[in-house]
């Protein structure tokens, strides 16, 4: 059964991949990229209002059936190991992503266990946008998935696919990554409301100097108290959506940081 298609976006990420090259040496390089981007952010009248170094380290891989049934659809199932409090936590997210907003807001992404929803406008350069919609259940334990009924148990919506129940399923392309998620500043443009910037490098092994691939990340949530409006649907603060576009789109200018033939993360799992 298909749900309601007229959900709100509740978080728009501007995503960009950028030369792998630049990255050999992390620790200089993400500072540079950050003056870079706080000091475009002043010409565009915006403001640097808190520079970060936390580093996150987690590892993750991807499932689906030995045909790529859940990519064929329009799903992925991703598995990220992270240590809190010095236990290893997993976290599997189911997502949808779809060019036509509707398509995506209507799946079935219901889960048998508490977890944390999203409905998110992804965009691309030049200016490109996909919708998905995900739900991320987190456990103790690393998921031991056999087969596609036992991913439903968790994730009913999927049993709508037909895809027969005793197809296996297991690592894509046998591909695991380790990634390194660097928070770089919060910015703000006109407004009290945050743009929160990330950079996100995989590698094959943590010794790896040269990242697989490098994406930068702004992103912004849509303020709670218009969350919690119905009438306000969507309303995302207009200072802040066009600080972001002028800087997304200024970025794209800076020529040697840019991959110019960039692919996605999930592509480069699934190429």
């Amino acid at each position: 059964m298909m749900k309601n298609c007229n959900q709100a976006i509740n978080s728009r990420e501007y995503k960009l991949i950028l030369n792998i090259n630049q990255f050999y040496d992390r620790t200089h390089t993400v500072e540079r990229f950050g003056n870079l981007v706080g000091s475009l952010t002043q010409q565009f009248k915006g403001k640097v209002i808190s520079q970060q170094t936390e580093e996150k380290y987690r590892h993750i891989y991807y499932l689906d059936t030995p045909n790529f049934d859940l990519r064929h659809h329009g799903f992925i199932l991703r598995i990220r190991r992270e240590k809190k409090y010095h236990q290893p936590k997993y976290q599997i997210t189911l997502k949808h992503r779809e060019s036509d907003r509707y398509l995506s807001a209507s799946q079935d992404l219901s889960a048998t266990k508490p977890g944390k929803t999203k409905f998110e406008e992804d965009i691309i350069p030049p200016f490109q946008s996909k919708f998905s919609q995900s739900i991320s259940v987190t456990k103790d334990r690393q998921p031991n998935f056999e087969n596609i009924k036992q991913v439903a148990k968790l994730f009913p919506g999927l049993k709508a696919l037909d895809i027969p129940e005793q197809t296996s399923i297991g690592l894509v392309n046998n591909f695991r990554a380790f990634e390194v998620v660097k928070k770089l500043a919060n910015l703000q443009f006109g407004d009290k409301h945050i743009v929160k910037t990330d950079l996100s490098l995989w590698y094959l092994n943590t010794t790896d100097n040269l990242p697989l691939i490098a994406e930068f990340s702004l992103k912004y949530r849509l303020p709670k108290k218009l969350l919690e409006s119905p009438k306000k649907l969507e309303q995302f603060p207009m200072p802040m959506i066009q600080g972001t576009n002028y800087l997304f789109k200024a970025l794209q200018q800076q020529r040697e940081w840019i991959n110019f033939h960039p692919m996605t993360k999930t592509a480069y799992v699934y190429g």
